[in-house]
C-alpha cells in the first residue's frame, strides 16, 4: 500500500516535471522571440498603422468640432483637416495638433519629384505667419490627390 502510494507521488512528479519542462521551454522559446517580433510587426506599422492613427486622431477631432472628415487631408506624418466654418486648418501629428487661421496662411506650394515624367512623392506645403512653426508640410499623396487639393486649397484661401 505504501508502495502504490510512493509510486502514485512519483508518477504525479514526474508527469508534474514533463509538463513545467515544456512550460518552461515555451516561456524560454516565448522570451527569445519576444525581442525580435517588431522585426516582424513594424514594417506593416509603419506602412499601414501610422496613418491608420493618424486620421482616427483626425476623427476624434472633427467630431469634436463638429467638421466633416471629407475635408481631411490624409498625410504621412501630417494630416490636415479643413474647417471652412471657422476659416481654419487643423495641422495634426500623433502627438499634437495645431490651429491655423486662413488668413495667418501666406502660401500654399506643391512639391514633388519628378520620376520619368511622373510626380512622386507629392506634398502639400503651408507658408504661414506664425514664428514658431512657418510651415507645414501634408504629404504622401498621389499626382491627381495633390492637384486637386492644390486648386482646392488655393480657392477656398483665395490665395493668388
Amino acid at each position: 500500500m505504501i508502495g502504490a502510494i510512493v509510486l502514485k507521488f512519483r508518477a504525479m512528479f514526474i508527469a508534474e516535471s514533463i509538463v513545467g519542462f515544456i512550460f518552461k521551454l515555451c516561456l524560454w522559446l516565448i522570451g527569445l522571440l519576444v525581442p525580435f517580433s517588431f522585426l516582424l510587426v513594424w514594417p506593416a506599422l509603419a506602412e499601414h498603422g501610422y496613418g491608420v492613427l493618424l486620421k482616427r486622431k483626425a476623427e476624434r477631432i472633427a467630431k469634436k468640432k463638429g467638421i466633416a472628415m471629407e475635408r481631411y487631408i490624409k498625410g504621412e506624418k501630417t494630416g490636415a483637416i479643413v474647417d471652412k466654418g471657422a476659416r481654419n486648418i487643423i495641422f495634426l501629428t500623433l502627438n499634437d495638433h495645431w490651429e491655423i487661421a486662413f488668413d495667418q496662411i501666406r502660401g500654399l506650394e506643391w512639391e514633388w519629384i519628378d520620376r520619368n515624367g511622373r510626380k512622386t512623392n507629392n506634398h502639400l506645403v503651408f507658408l504661414t505667419n506664425d514664428e514658431e512653426k512657418p510651415l507645414y508640410k501634408v504629404g504622401s499623396l498621389d499626382s491627381d490627390e495633390a492637384q486637386e487639393w492644390h486648386n482646392r486649397l488655393e480657392m477656398t484661401l483665395q490665395l493668388s
